[in-house]
């Protein structure tokens, strides 16, 4: 498994943000900075944190090579 990255939280959210242009809305959270940020601020400290593993699984490409993004495991 590969834990995300700073610069991977912000290609994440950017992605994020792009489905929603459709739609004409914004994605909650912009940047691992704001998510950093978010996450800081929560006060209910009683709860443990929870880890996830995250992967694609939708289609892949048939007449090319598999990008890697599409097959990695994330820790979320």
């Amino acid at each position: 498994m590969t834990p995300l990255s700073n610069s991977g939280i912000d290609r994440l959210l950017s992605i994020w943000s792009v489905t929603l242009v459709p739609h004409d809305d914004l994605a909650p959270i912009t940047n691992h900075h704001d998510l950093h940020s978010t996450i800081d601020s929560i006060t209910l400290k009683h709860i443990p944190w929870q880890l996830y593993t995250i992967q694609y699984n939708g289609l892949h490409p048939e007449n090319s090579p598999t990008p890697k993004w599409m097959t990695t495991e994330y820790q979320l």
